[in-house]
């Protein structure tokens, strides 16, 4: 699977350093962000979730923030907090 590109509104939120859920940056230690972006180091800000069924992009804050089950991910879509790649 190619790299698609970073979505605008993920761009923006990186740009003003905030979370998808659209609050700024809310961890409760501040180091924990630097550890999450040491872990998961993306020049996008944003991570590929796939499931049986479907392929995500999620951003790796709110990931570490929020957290996300499967059977979310196609409600935080419809939201716009979570992009869906691909749905067989």
């Amino acid at each position: 699977m190619t790299r698609q590109a970073e979505p605008p509104h993920f761009a923006l939120l990186r740009q003003q350093g905030r979370c998808a859920c659209g609050e700024p940056l809310h961890y409760t230690r501040p180091d924990d962000r630097w550890v999450i972006e040491d872990l998961f180091p993306n020049d996008d800000d944003t991570l590929i979730i796939k499931t049986d069924l479907a392929t995500y992009r999620v951003q790796r804050h709110y990931l570490a923030l929020h957290g996300v089950a499967a059977i979310d991910l196609p409600a935080l879509t419809d939201q716009g907090i979570v992009e869906c790649l691909y749905h067989e």
